[in-house]
Parts: C-alpha cells; sequence; structure tokens
C-alpha cells in the first residue's frame, strides 16, 4: 500500500458518517447559478452546529471541516467541468459528451 494511505489517520466511522451527511445536507444551501456554485454559507453551517448542540468552540470546528469539505468539492466541480469542456472541443458531434454546466466561484 502507498505511504500516504498508511499514514492517514483513523476516522471514527460515526463522526465520518454525520460529517458526510451534514456535507450534504449544507449543500442544498449554497447559491447556483448557470455558470457558478457558490460555497457552502457559513451561517447555515454555523445554524447547523448550533440545532445539534454544539457550542461556539465545536462549532467553529465544525465549520473549519465542512469548509475544507467544500473547498474540495469545488475544486472537483471545477476539474469536472474543465474535462467536459475539453471533451466538448475534441468531439466531432456524433457521439453524445456529457456536460457539466456549472463551475464554482473563483476563490
Amino acid at each position: 500500500m502507498p505511504a500516504w494511505y498508511l499514514d492517514e489517520p483513523l476516522v471514527d466511522p460515526i463522526l465520518h458518517s454525520f460529517y458526510v451527511g451534514a456535507f450534504w445536507q449544507l449543500d442544498s444551501e449554497r447559491q447556483i447559478s448557470k455558470d457558478v456554485i457558490g460555497k457552502i454559507p457559513w451561517t447555515k453551517a454555523i445554524d447547523f452546529a448550533e440545532r445539534v448542540g454544539f457550542g461556539e468552540e465545536m462549532a467553529n470546528a465544525f465549520w473549519l471541516i465542512i469548509s475544507e469539505m467544500d473547498a474540495g468539492y469545488l475544486n472537483w466541480q471545477k476539474l469536472e467541468y474543465q474535462r467536459a469542456k475539453s471533451q466538448s472541443k475534441k468531439g466531432d458531434g456524433d457521439e453524445e459528451v456529457e456536460r457539466t454546466e456549472r463551475k464554482p466561484m473563483k476563490r
């Protein structure tokens, strides 16, 4: 196995499930237009943290985790958009090309 994999910290499956679930719930709160995917709003993440009973310190930690997940997701969306755009330029029009219509806002 690669060294980077072996060096990864173990994450409690319950915590992993909580943060992934929270991320996808908060995903619906972002602003989206035809060409732009916005970031998850800080206010929505803090509201979520308060609803689950986090105090100020935990809510701030929650925001750091969610915002890092969001940055990774937006980067992936940007790469998918660029990939689809380059594939559509390469196509001769006969084949069907999957397109990603939205791209993330610049940070």
